[in-house]
């Protein structure tokens, strides 16, 4: 059975995202920030709460106002080749490799500090984001099981 999506009230919450005056928060590249990435088609990860929002690996800063966000989930994932396993929060969390997307700042939640990964785990998703984009052949071993 299909689970109905709200996306009448995640069109409302759009529209107020796109119209915030807030200066946008300054991110990094390896941050994980609460994004409000909404109400998704079928296999795109969607957003929860009243805010449609989830954890989101900043993983390349492309201008002030834009980057390369990976959605992260704390649901076990069975794609190792998609997915990178890490620690955050005291818990398991799967970067979702193949769900990365240009995101807008505008989306960001100005009320939380960002929590920074470590150098391994980010240099871990980007050789893992090379085989998923297809510059790299995945049968090359280059990191160690996580």
């Amino acid at each position: 059975m299909k689970m109905i999506k709200n996306f009448d009230k995640w069109n409302s919450v759009k529209k107020e995202l796109n119209s915030k005056i807030d200066k946008p928060p300054t991110i990094h590249n390896g941050e994980i920030w609460w994004c409000s990435v909404g109400v998704n088609i079928e296999c795109e990860e969607d957003g929860k709460n009243d805010f449609f929002d989830r954890p989101v690996l900043v993983f390349r800063k492309l201008a002030k106002n834009k980057f390369y966000g990976i959605p992260l989930s704390t649901q076990e994932q069975r794609f190792e080749n998609y997915t990178h396993k890490f620690l955050y929060a005291g818990k398991n969390a799967y970067a979702l490799l193949d769900q990365m997307r240009v995101l807008s700042t505008n989306r960001l939640r100005n009320d939380f500090v960002p929590v920074k990964i470590s150098r391994k785990n980010y240099a871990i998703i980007k050789a893992k984001l090379s085989i998923v984009l297809g510059f790299m052949d995945s049968s090359i071993k280059i990191f160690p099981p996580s």
